[in-house]
């Protein structure tokens, strides 16, 4: 009894060591990643407004370098995804990005370093090029995003908010003590971020295919070596405008209202005194409670599909915008710090979504982040528009908190439904046929894969259902499937409902003729 204990708990000790293995990359890097965001975005504020080492409009010029450059990069990358993509997953291009974002932020933070001796234009190119170096490893980490269970990519990324809080609060103290340590921390980001990037997708073993795995003596099986950027996933082929569009109407009132968070969080965390006088405790208890919270929620989701918990996420965030407002509305003037967890909360619905859109329908990561990420910036952007014209800080509390709520309500309403995207892949499959009708007589019948594929594009499966769905089409039972694929019976079973479901046929006998006789239309 005593030796059976033992062994249980060193298999789960084991099982614990290689998951933070793995997984460690992806939070501590995807925390670096924020942090560099929050440099970007609020680098006028944040490295200039104590010196004062420039005007006016060159503090708006810094803001819009970052708010046109990456939202336009993200756009080109997604929308050019076939040609980029093989690119950016190259060693070499991960350490020019990170190259280029340290040499960005050096150029960006001379002005500061110079007390405004240092040219302007250097700042701005410097913004710039960070900015642009920004977007892809952006990207990449939505691509890392999408290989993860949710309920671990949900505790990923409440882990890596509160280790990016601890970063950001460490470069405002170095701001206050040592402007070159702060620059030197800025320059540090983009290096950082590229190099966890590369070893959170490397080391990530939902990149391998399963015959790709070999078994050790001892029974364990791990990946084979030489073996990475195996391409697991088949695309769904959709229409990128009519994607792209669906997705803003979504996106761009989500980043109005996050960008009116991130101005309040702003001013909240370091608007009221020195962080080397009074540290901001008062953020501690609402952020901490926010992201308890997220995990409790995500947890019922650990042994399921999962598709969609982020949806669920949004009407939380109206309760909790609610709840935010009576402090604003009663100690006016002073820092709502509640707003610090709101943002936690809205990071946390906008990382897991694109994620969710990107698993559930076979999206390549590069379309669904490229674009919700654009657009989500282009929200930003008239934030910050619209806050140098009228600051918000001067608008009665109760209107931006109505605003709020109607710009949430209709993001909630645009997020893409299965209809929407069925809508979206016939537009891409019509235009295909359009292509391929002129030699239709000496077309084949499609093989058996394809056969496969063209079901999982029709009846919108996602990618563990359409594994499951090649095995159960060539006759293999339940067992056979979670043998092979290494997953337990019970998720084995869940899945195989939901296909029946998806594709309304009632025995397998009935999947594997519906297999059989799908051709193009």
């Amino acid at each position: 009894m005593l030796n059976t204990n033992a062994g249980a708990f060193r298999n789960k000790t084991t099982a614990l060591s290689n998951a933070v293995y793995i997984e460690s990359p992806l939070v501590i890097g995807f925390a670096v990643q924020l942090f560099w965001l929050f440099i970007l975005f609020f680098q006028a504020f944040f490295l200039y407004d104590n010196a004062r080492a420039i005007n006016e409009l060159q503090f708006v010029s810094l803001g819009l370098s970052f708010l046109l450059v990456f939202p336009a990069t993200c756009f080109a990358i997604g929308y050019y995804r076939d040609r980029v993509t093989r690119y950016l997953r190259k060693k070499s291009v991960h350490f020019l990005m990170g190259l280029c974002g340290a040499i960005g932020m050096l150029c960006a933070g001379s002005v500061m370093l110079s007390d405004g001796q240092a040219p302007f234009a250097l700042a701005l190119a410097g913004t710039v090029l960070a900015s642009f170096a920004c977007a892809p490893a952006t990207l990449l980490w939505g691509e890392a995003a999408r290989r993860r269970d949710q309920s671990k990519l949900a505790l990923a990324t409440i882990l890596s908010l509160l280790l990016a809080f601890a970063l950001i609060l460490a470069l405002a103290y170095f701001v206050e003590t040592s402007p070159f340590g702060a620059v030197v921390i800025a320059c540090l980001g983009p290096l950082f971020s590229v190099v966890f990037v590369y070893k959170a997708q490397h080391d990530n073993e939902s990149y391998f295919k399963p015959q790709e795995f070999v078994t050790l003596p001892d029974g364990t099986t791990r990946a084979k070596e030489g073996k990475a950027w195996v391409e697991t996933f088949h695309n769904l082929r959709i229409s990128k405008r009519a994607f792209a569009l669906r997705l803003g109407k979504s996106a761009v009132p989500f980043g109005i209202v996050y960008g009116s968070l991130l101005l309040e969080g702003y001013r909240s965390l370091l608007w009221k005194a020195p962080l080397t006088q009074d540290f901001p405790v008062e953020t501690l208890c609402p952020l901490l409670a926010i992201l308890l919270f997220t995990g409790l929620f995500f947890w019922p989701y650990r042994n399921e599909d999962g598709s969609y918990a982020s949806h669920r996420l949004v009407p939380f965030l109206l309760v909790f915008l609610l709840f935010s407002c009576s402090q604003g509305l009663l100690d006016a003037g002073n820092p709502n710090y509640t707003c610090i967890a709101l943002l936690a909360l809205a990071s946390v619905v906008f990382w897991l979504y694109p994620a969710e859109l990107t698993m559930k329908y076979r999206i390549s990561s590069m379309i669904t982040f490229g674009f919700f990420n654009g657009f989500l910036v282009l929200g930003l952007l008239a934030v910050f528009v619209a806050n140098s014209l009228m600051p918000l800080d001067s608008i009665p509390y109760y209107l931006i908190t109505l605003v709020r709520l109607a710009l949430v309500t209709l993001g909630f309403l645009s997020l893409v439904t299965n209809e929407q995207m069925r809508e979206i892949a016939t537009l891409a499959n019509s235009q295909t046929e359009e292509r391929a009708s002129s030699d239709w007589p000496q077309r084949r019948r499609a093989p058996f894969s394809e056969r496969c594929h063209l079901v999982a594009d029709t009846f919108l499966l996602s990618q563990r259902e359409l594994e499951i769905l090649c095995l159960l089409a060539k006759g293999r039972n339940a067992a056979h499937v979670q043998k092979e694929l290494v997953i337990s019976e019970g998720t084995v079973r869940t899945h195989m409902r939901n296909i029946y479901r998806k594709l309304d046929v009632h025995s397998q006998q009935e999947l594997m003729d519906l297999v059989d006789t799908i051709e193009h239309h």
